[in-house]
């Protein structure tokens, strides 16, 4: 697997033969995919290798019926109180599957939704926005491939509530 860092691998002699994917660079290097530049071998070394920025970083954007998609660079949004607004995750093609974590953050409180990555993106229906929604947002994908867990986080993306809380009190003669 292809690294942004560069590493020590450090070599290992095995006392018997041992599976393992052989890379081979110059088809990396040359952009093919990267599921089509290995193939299964043996051998009696072992390389331990560690790669990072794997995952490309992922894009959260929000949608409203008032202000239509606004993406995470400007790191804030307005949301209009009542309005149905969308959260979006997305990410550029690299590997099928995964998934999406959204996670928010208030001053009160956090939690988070998981969706199924489906052509590379996954969409939060808010049906109506709230106080309650006010916070910071974020997009984690997460990812198995090669036997191993990777995951990579968006930008956070901060929704303010528009609108003031309307009270309406009926006063009933007794």
């Amino acid at each position: 697997m292809p690294s942004n860092n560069r590493t020590e691998p450090k070599t290992r002699e095995k006392s018997s033969n041992t599976s393992l994917w052989r890379i081979y660079y110059d088809c990396v290097r040359s952009g093919s995919a990267q599921k089509e530049c290995g193939t299964l071998d043996y051998s009696y070394f072992l390389l331990n290798l560690t790669c990072s920025d794997l995952l490309l970083q992922p894009i959260i954007t929000v949608s409203s019926s008032m202000y239509g998609v606004s993406e995470a660079q400007q790191q804030r949004a307005p949301v209009l109180r009542r309005s149905t607004f969308t959260i979006s995750c997305s990410i550029q093609p690299q590997y099928p599957g995964g998934s999406f974590q959204l996670t928010f953050t208030s001053s009160s409180s956090a939690h988070n939704d998981t969706q199924p990555a489906v052509n590379h993106s996954a969409h939060f229906l808010f049906p109506a926005a709230e106080p309650a929604h006010q916070g910071s947002y974020s997009c984690v994908y997460h990812l198995h491939v090669f036997n191993h867990s990777f995951s990579s986080e968006s930008r956070l993306l901060s929704i303010t509530v528009l609108g003031k809380l309307t009270v309406f009190m009926q006063i009933q003669d007794l």
